[in-house]
């Protein structure tokens, strides 16, 4: 981590669950490792970037060829948030890759990405108002095998009235 007070923070981690893969009394075990990165900027009294990255490994049960899950996931975001006094206002982007690398039939892959933007208004102490919109666009090929569609195209927009006591 390296940070400078009040401007910048980035940082890096790496994680690895060491997880055995293997079949011990009828359970998997998933084993996941990934590596993440992240930023957080103040671009001015008002606005701040905020940015993550990850990478990595999953699965259960044998490696390939033999069946169980093996996947390599990717996914990123920047957050860009202004404030003035009681009212926020925010923005995201997302982006996302999950890549199936087990060579079975069904295939478990998963792209995409998402949009989201949201305002709050913090009218009192004790009384936050809020709205919120998420647009999400995907591809799931597996979702074909059970009839579905593969889009697994979304959208959400959410109001908020948050009473704190």
């Amino acid at each position: 981590r390296y940070t400078r007070e009040g401007r910048l923070r980035l940082q890096a981690a790496y994680t690895d669950n060491r997880g055995d893969r293997a079949l011990h009394r009828g359970q998997y075990a998933w084993r996941t490792q990934f590596v993440q990165a992240g930023l957080e900027a103040n671009m001015g009294p008002d606005v701040i970037l905020i940015a993550e990255a990850a990478l990595g490994d999953t699965g259960m049960g044998l490696p390939a060829p033999a069946p169980g899950v093996d996947l390599r996931f990717r996914t990123a975001y920047a957050l860009v948030s202004w404030s003035r006094g009681p009212f926020r206002v925010s923005g995201r982007v997302e982006a996302f890759d999950n890549e199936d690398r087990d060579g079975l039939e069904e295939p478990d892959g998963e792209h995409g990405w998402a949009l989201t933007g949201a305002g709050f208004w913090q009218a009192a102490r004790f009384l936050r108002v809020g709205a919120e919109y998420v647009t999400v666009r995907a591809q799931r090929p597996a979702a074909a095998f059970s009839g579905a569609d593969r889009d697994t195209d979304t959208r959400r927009a959410l109001l908020e009235l948050r009473v704190q006591f």
